[in-house]
């Protein structure tokens, strides 16, 4: 971090630059006094920053992870009787891509989403958190789910990476050279076949949750991955005909 902010480059070639208040190593110096906490982290990293920042949070604050759905089991997991004092609060997807162009400094906006689904414990406090998600990352829509499952049985990376990164390598052998693929601009018929049939596997659990588990409208909250593709990116998809064509066609 360095004294004149983070930059951010955006794909229109403009910049603008947003100052940081404050840095700490110590949680206590930036979640005691906050409203809203955002963990913008891996999954797994979860459960070690909700146990560094959960005795911190002030009564009544939100924590928000984004595009994580676990946050809830885990927030329980670490806060015990302590939870009913914070919202534990879900948010899909993450509102950029960016990629880092100087450490600290400076990073490449490549996209921007304004259409998001939200959940959270205790669903009362949807609209709160809604409201929150709406000003800070000036929502055109926010989804409230009734169902922080709807959340939690999805993640987009185990339904796309692990099927893409087999079309592209399963004949690799020791010595091979392998150029770098375009990830989602090269997306070949394979992958996007694999990452259906995946995805597919995940709508019938989330049907045989609500049918045997009597979460009624579960499966009303858990579109399928193209459906999903097509409301989070809209017009920069310029081809939304198939899973093939919405990566490949993909601005973002």
């Amino acid at each position: 971090y360095k004294s004149g902010g983070v930059t951010v480059e955006n794909p229109d070639g403009t910049c603008q630059t947003s100052i940081v208040h404050r840095i700490s190593n110590d949680p206590a110096d930036v979640v005691s006094t906050a409203d809203l906490v955002v963990l913008s982290i891996p999954e797994f990293a979860l459960l070690s920053t909700m146990e560094a920042v959960a005795p911190h949070l002030q009564k009544n604050a939100i924590v928000l992870a984004t595009p994580s759905g676990t946050l809830g089991w885990i927030g329980r997991r670490v806060l015990g009787e302590g939870r009913s004092r914070v919202t534990l609060a879900s948010m899909q997807p993450m509102p950029y891509n960016c990629r880092i162009a100087t450490y600290g400094a400076r990073v490449r906006l490549i996209g921007e989403k304004r259409a998001f689904t939200v959940a959270c414990a205790p669903t009362a406090a949807l609209d709160r958190v809604a409201a929150a998600v709406t000003q800070l990352w000036n929502a055109s829509s926010v989804d409230c789910k009734r169902h922080p499952l709807s959340h939690a049985l999805y993640n987009a990376n185990a339904v796309i990476h692990p099927q893409r990164l087999y079309s592209v390598l399963k004949n690799y052998r020791p010595g091979d050279v392998v150029q770098n693929p375009l990830f989602y601009e090269e997306m070949d018929d394979e992958s996007a076949n694999l990452i259906e049939a995946v995805d597919a596997e995940m709508v019938a659990v989330v049907h045989a949750v609500e049918e045997k588990g009597g979460v009624a409208g579960l499966t009303a909250e858990y579109p399928s991955f193209h459906e999903r593709m097509v409301a989070n990116y809209g017009p920069q998809i310029a081809d939304r005909s198939t899973v093939r064509a919405c990566c490949g066609t993909n601005a973002a």
